[in-house]
């Protein structure tokens, strides 16, 4: 579900416009938006990383991010719903940016007004998704594996896993640099291929930690589609 905050003031233009710059009063009636909070993904010239979405108008958004942006860099937004909007950085200052959008439509898809459709592949850990080169620990009592990370989000995690776990259903899932967290193994279930196991953290991983964890391993670049295609639609999720 996205987070909303209405705050009732007038919020910083994002649509290109820096912060002090002059706008008329017929296009700021246009421009107005809304104060939220919605967590996505930020894809930038093939680095990726967790970002705030704090202001949204028709026009594009206003984020907080950790990337190294710069005035007419192309990015790429993934949210929560899968979905993946395209658009220009305007302005930088102090750790935000704006973000004018690609395409018009792209607002309703970050405000979530428009459902995801059927075509969009599930994700049994739901999005935005990670592919990172890591190592991960699976614990429960004393059986202990280490395996593969296939992909991360804030709310789980894909892993190769060759063992035969039986009716397991907790795990203690071990992140090097990101620590212990508790997960359900995902009942969400294909035909094609065995040994991939989906977890589901208990408690979504905390925002910073998992950003700057994400900052520190090795990553490679993958829109969405990519990720899900090739990393989830062939496997089996046991």
């Amino acid at each position: 579900m996205v987070d909303y905050v209405f705050d009732g003031e007038e919020m910083m233009m994002t649509d290109g416009h820096p912060p002090h710059e002059e706008i008329s009063p017929d296009r700021r009636a246009a421009d107005r938006q809304i104060s939220v909070l919605i967590n996505a993904a930020i894809l930038h010239q093939g680095h990726d990383a967790l970002c705030r979405i704090r202001n949204l108008s028709s026009g594009g958004v206003m984020i907080e991010c950790n990337l190294p942006l710069a005035v007419d860099d192309l990015v790429s937004l993934r949210l929560k719903s899968g979905h993946e909007v395209g658009g220009l950085v305007r302005w930088v200052s102090e750790g935000k940016a704006g973000i004018a959008f690609n395409d018009p439509a792209s607002a309703m898809l970050v405000g979530g007004a428009v459902a995801v459709p059927e075509t969009m592949p599930p994700s049994p850990i739901g999005y935005p998704l990670f592919r990172r080169n890591a190592l991960v620990k699976l614990c429960v009592g004393h059986r202990r594996e280490q395996v593969v990370m296939a992909m991360i989000s804030p709310t789980g995690i894909i892993v190769e896993s060759g063992m035969d776990w039986g009716a397991e259903r907790l795990f203690t899932v071990c992140i090097d640099d990101l620590g212990d967290h508790v997960a359900r193994k995902s009942d969400a279930v294909s035909d094609d291929e065995e040994g991939a196991m989906a977890l589901v953290f208990v408690q979504p991983l905390h925002y910073r930690a998992f950003n700057d964890w994400l900052a520190s391993v090795p990553s490679a670049e993958a829109s969405v589609a990519e990720v899900v295609d090739g990393a989830m639609e062939n496997r089996h999720w046991v």
